[in-house]
């Protein structure tokens, strides 16, 4: 068998999305990736470190941070800025990266 993931947003509550992540993890998913906006938000809205940290507590598999390129991360030691804020095990980089791909 192989480890599946996911990858989700933040719902439109923190209560809805903690619901959805516990359902997500009795499903046996590896791990969990999270987007920290909401679906109507864009890159310049706030990453929602909260509610990324409320998961990474709430459940026992690990939480991959994701959303923190326009907030966070402009240089590598900022992964680890945004993954402390946000208590996941580790991060996912999208367009930190593209915009400067020495950040690793």
């Amino acid at each position: 068998s192989k480890p599946v993931t996911c990858k989700i947003r933040i719902l439109s509550s923190e209560e809805k999305t903690l619901r959805l992540v516990k359902r997500i993890e009795q499903a046996g998913v590896a791990a969990i990736a999270v987007h920290g906006r909401k679906k109507e938000e864009r890159p310049q809205h706030p990453v929602h470190c909260d509610v990324i940290k409320a998961i990474s507590k709430a459940v026992s598999i690990p939480v991959i941070a994701n959303g923190g390129s326009h907030d966070f991360i402009k240089e590598y030691s900022d992964l680890r800025i945004f993954q402390e804020a946000t208590s996941a095990s580790s991060v996912m980089v999208a367009r930190a990266a593209m915009w400067n791909p020495s950040v690793f």
